[in-house]
């Protein structure tokens, strides 16, 4: 059995051979991708039978067992066929469009996006233009790519609600994982298989996640699976890159910060932490973020780092202002902590800094800053300029002080 360097990976044992935060993670090349050939042909039906056939229980085991295999392939196919020649790039248009097409689904029980979204998406388009794709082959590619998830939906979809919302069925699906324990380049690595899928956890990794999980110890094995599944599914390796723990523990001791808005189960560093799955919430998640009622947050220090898009950023910036005027109003105590890129032109950017809440704006320099692979329990050196964006109202201004900008910025740029 062949085993990659990454902590978290998904692999398809009949093979012989082998991304909450996007554009932030480097991309790390796998020749498990030489399964699909660049020319080979969309397929012309998900393999499987529809959900009506499946009465039993040991055909509805089947066909959940084939929808990760098949879920498993449509992502390699996207990126063998969306055009883009070097393919970490093309993992990252993979990325931002399922992230994209996820966020505001109420209930993400599993990872494929509904029809409704995918419709709507028109930043792919873009996205491709950007990349140097011709109109027509992109309205072809994406042609091709909506139907495929709509089949993907139809077939699959009804299973995964309720095999996430029946206990005795994620139970029975639990009872098909097995779990095994190797070391790898002097590591423990444990490893769940379902079928011919499987993950794999770094132990540290792993033993967190146990320490984080609430739901019922029967589904354990079978949770883990899912939301490992789910991430490497999103970003390719799951690189949980995040604000270095030391700078969280900062914000946590002086400003009493005790919530972050983007995070998952395996990068979460304060106590609450929202996110994108419903199987989160069994490793401690509140709820994905976009569900928030933004009226029931009046007071309090709020950490946001959102996944490097254009759209999260506009649209979360707007609920902070929002949430913001109204706490204003009721003169509250509410105050954001809002990481980002050098993107000084983009739309959330534009809506934080000249909202009138601004309290202070942090750059970090290029290479003189660091984040957090938490897969790893590594600082990495950012290869792209940082801002940090504090907005809050007037009664919140006063908390951050030249003290706690000094302790915070020195935690971000020392190793």
């Amino acid at each position: 059995m062949e085993l990659s360097d990454s902590d978290l990976d998904v692999e398809a044992v009949a093979s012989s051979s082998q991304t909450f935060r996007t554009s932030q993670m480097p991309h790390t090349s796998s020749s498990h991708l030489s399964l699909f050939s660049p020319s080979l042909p969309w397929p012309k039906k998900i393999v499987g039978t529809d959900r009506t056939d499946r009465t039993d229980r040991t055909d509805r085991t089947t066909l959940l067992e084939q929808y990760y295999v098949d879920f498993k392939e449509f992502k390699y196919m996207f990126v063998r066929k969306c055009m883009v020649w070097k393919k970490y790039e093309a993992y990252k248009v993979w990325a931002q469009w399922l992230i994209r097409n996820l966020c505001h689904v109420t209930h993400n029980y599993h990872i494929m996006p509904p029809d409704h979204a995918i419709d709507n998406d028109n930043d792919i388009i873009t996205h491709l233009q950007e990349k140097g794709l011709e109109t027509q082959q992109i309205t072809s590619f994406y042609q091709q790519i909506k139907q495929y998830v709509s089949q993907l939906y139809q077939q699959y979809h009804r299973a995964k609600v309720d095999q996430m919302t029946h206990v005795e069925q994620m139970i029975q699906t639990d009872q098909k994982i097995t779990c095994e324990t190797i070391v790898h380049n002097g590591k423990e690595v444990c490893i769940y298989r379902y079928g011919t899928v499987f993950i794999k956890y770094n132990r540290d990794v792993r033993d967190l996640l146990v320490h984080r999980y609430t739901g019922d110890p029967k589904c354990l094995r079978f949770c883990l699976f899912e939301m490992g599944f789910n991430y490497y599914m999103l970003d390719g390796h799951s690189f949980q890159w995040c604000l270095p723990p030391k700078a969280f523990g900062t914000l946590e001791k002086m400003l009493a910060i005790k919530t972050e808005f983007f995070a998952s189960p395996m990068n979460a560093c304060l106590p609450r932490y929202y996110s994108l799955f419903h199987v989160d919430r069994l490793f401690g998640a509140i709820d994905n973020f976009f569900n928030l009622d933004v009226s029931t947050i009046l007071e309090g220090i709020y950490e946001m780092n959102p996944p490097f898009i254009e759209q999260i950023f506009v649209e979360s910036s707007k609920m902070v202002v929002d949430m913001l005027q109204r706490s204003q109003q009721l003169k509250k105590d509410l105050m954001f902590v809002y990481v980002m890129p050098n993107w000084i032109d983009s739309g959330g950017y534009q809506q934080l800094v000249h909202s009138g809440y601004l309290v202070d704006e942090l750059v970090l320099e290029n290479k003189k800053h660091f984040y957090y692979q938490s897969v790893k329990h590594r600082l990495i050196a950012a290869n792209f300029e940082t801002h940090i964006l504090v907005v809050g109202t007037s009664i919140a201004r006063s908390r951050w002080d030249t003290g706690v900008k000094s302790r915070f910025m020195d935690q971000l740029s020392h190793y």
